[in-house]
């Protein structure tokens, strides 16, 4: 890879262009806010990891397409990270994980 074009967002700036996208496909979820941080991944890799509270649990396929949509539009500008969305929904607990409704 030519890591003369890499380019890292801030956190904002990766927030700023996934925030409309979330709020599209998952505006019929009760999407509240998103969280965004970076983090090393096991093979110490930075990677992007996002935390949308939403109010519905969010089908698997949907979820997976959002993911590929942000990943797609950070890509054009330049953010090669590995993005991992997860939802969170209010008054869930780690002990109750959303299951695959899609």
């Amino acid at each position: 890879m030519n890591t003369a074009k890499m380019k890292y967002l801030t956190e904002e700036e990766v927030k700023a262009v996934a925030e409309p996208i979330l709020r599209k496909n998952f505006a019929t979820y009760g999407i509240g806010d998103t969280g965004v941080i970076e983090e090393k991944d096991f093979d110490g890799t930075f990677i992007i990891r996002m935390t949308t509270h939403v109010s519905k649990p969010v089908p698997t396929n949907i979820l997976i397409d959002v993911v590929d949509k942000i990943q797609q539009k950070l890509r054009k500008q330049g953010e090669d990270r590995f993005v991992i969305l997860e939802t969170q929904r209010q008054g869930a607990t780690d002990e109750t994980p959303d299951e695959d409704v899609g």
